[in-house]
This record gives C-alpha cells, sequence and structure tokens, in this order.
C-alpha cells in the first residue's frame, strides 16, 4: 500500500528475493549465500564483537549508536556497487541513514536474528522487484527501531547485561591462560 501511494504501482513481488546478478545460484543457494555471508559474516563482527566491546562502560542505547556510524561507513561504498543501493540516488541518503540508526538500535539484542534479518534485507534490496520495495522495507525496519526503543527504552536494549564489564586482559609481556 505505501509503495502504491508514493510509486504510483504495486512492487513486482513476483521477482521478490531473486537476483539479477547471481540468477545461476537459484533461489535457496542465494538466500542461504546471502544470510551465511552477509548476514552472519558482517554481524558476528559488528553485534558479536564490536557492540559488546562499547558497551563496556556505555549503555545499549549510546553503544548501538557508536556503531551505526561505523556500521553506515562500511556500506557507503555499496552507493557505487550495489544495484539496490545505486538506485536510491542521493535523495534517499539520509532516509538510509535514519534507517542505519534506527537499525542498529533494534538489532542490538541476538546475533541470530540479526544475521538472519541483516540477509533477508540485502536479498530485499537488491531484488529485481524494484527500489520500492527497499524503500518500504526501510522505512518499516526505521519505525520498528523507533518503537522498540520507545517500549522497551534505551536501558533495556541488550539481551543480556546493560552494560559490559571490561574484560580481564593480561599485563603487556604476561601470556593469557585459557
Amino acid at each position: 500500500m505505501i509503495s502504491r501511494l508514493k510509486f504510483g504501482e504495486w512492487p513486482e513481488l513476483g521477482e521478490f528475493g531473486r537476483s539479477k546478478e547471481f540468477a545461476f545460484l537459484g533461489l535457496l543457494p542465494y538466500w542461504t549465500a546471502n544470510i551465511v555471508f552477509y548476514g552472519f559474516g558482517e554481524e558476528v563482527g559488528w553485534r558479536g564483537f564490536a557492540l559488546p566491546r562499547l558497551q563496556t562502560g556505555r549503555s545499549a542505547l549510546f553503544s548501538a549508536l557508536i556503531l551505526s556510524l561505523f556500521w553506515a561507513g562500511w556500506h557507503i561504498p555499496l552507493f557505487s556497487l550495489a544495484m539496490g543501493l545505486k538506485g536510491m540516488g542521493l535523495a534517499g541518503v539520509p532516509g538510509w541513514f535514519f534507517f542505519i540508526v534506527t537499525g542498529s538500535v533494534l538489532l542490538a539484542w541476538s546475533i541470530l536474528i540479526v544475521s538472519v534479518f541483516h540477509g533477508t534485507l540485502d536479498i530485499a534490496i537488491n531484488s529485481p522487484s524494484g527500489p520500492e520495495l527497499a524503500n518500504v522495507m526501510g522505512a518499516l525496519v526505521t519505525i520498528w527501531g523507533l518503537a522498540a526503543l520507545v517500549w522497551g527504552g534505551p536501558r533495556n536494549l541488550s539481551s543480556g547485561r546493560r552494560k559490559q564489564e571490561a574484560p580481564d586482559l593480561p599485563a603487556p609481556g604476561e601470556a593469557r591462560v585459557l
């Protein structure tokens, strides 16, 4: 409905989840590769490694906001490479950045959920169903991110402890015992 109002046409849902670029893979291998390599490949680093370290002495909200800046910077080169982001144009960049910030807040919970979500979102963005669907999905993620923040509150963004404790690190020159 949003797509119809904004763009004057319905998205081509028959094309959702397909790829012109990797059409030779077939649907199931394409989806699997996206979720494994883009979803888990990125999110283990962002939410599994960086976010817990950012939460050392910081709230989950502030940590997610810091992470969103790095996450956005990581994706900027894709505006010249990925079909879905190329089609956005400069007018779409502020909305995309707001989506990244609210998405970072929403995705501060579980690596499994985040990885599957991230891989699926990449599939939607790069589907030949058109940019309308990607814009609608971006708007929905933004709304969900804001709703999660309002509903759960900034202190409850993390599924575990509210703030991470600093890890016990060996002194310089000492060996770490596992």
